[in-house]
């Protein structure tokens, strides 16, 4: 969604900047399909330093054990989200688990596993621009133990469709073709 609309009428996506904690999470719950959901979700987690805004996007992760807290009662909101968390983040999404199947702080060795860190992804300098890249990657991750994708996962729950999909992640050829035919 953005973070608002910029001076050219289009939507703002910001993606040269570092996102916070909160607005990863957000991003990784809205890119899941429960964004909706999670917007007016009452708060469940226990931390104090949550925005209102951000209290059902961060509940809906901490009931859904995607995200824990810097603490038992601090989320570190507004601290910049590294690349190791919103990997982390991911590969919980895809069922993996942080103390079993990799450690929260090095979670690089699964993700390059998993293929949801494409080439160009910077872990020192995490972008916003940098999680939307994990994030279209980790569509065609499978979930643990599974031959499913993330994406198969979603099209199956109704997030969104298999043309959609197929649009969406298109051949640049394909892109040109039907830019061509709309002249």
């Amino acid at each position: 969604l953005g973070v608002g609309e910029g001076q050219n009428g289009f939507t703002d996506f910001d993606l040269d900047r570092t996102p916070s904690r909160e607005e990863a999470v957000t991003m990784l719950v809205r890119a899941l399909g429960k964004g909706s959901e999670a917007a007016g979700l009452e708060k469940t987690h226990p931390f104090t330093d949550v925005p209102a805004w951000a209290d059902g996007y961060v509940s809906y992760a901490y009931d859904q054990g995607l995200t824990k807290g810097i603490s038992d009662t601090t989320f570190g909101a507004g601290a910049p989200a590294t690349g190791a968390m919103y990997v982390t983040f991911m590969l919980r999404a895809l069922g993996h688990a942080a103390g079993t199947d990799f450690t929260w702080d090095d979670p690089w060795a699964l993700s390059q596993d998993c293929g949801i860190v494409p080439d160009g992804v910077d872990r020192e300098n995490f972008l916003r621009a940098d999680a939307v890249d994990v994030t279209a990657a980790a569509l065609s991750a499978s979930l643990k133990g599974t031959d499913t994708t993330l994406a198969e996962q979603l099209i199956a729950q109704g997030t969104f469709t298999q043309e959609a999909y197929d649009r969406a992640f298109q051949t640049y050829e394909e892109a040109l073709a039907e830019i061509a035919a709309n002249d």
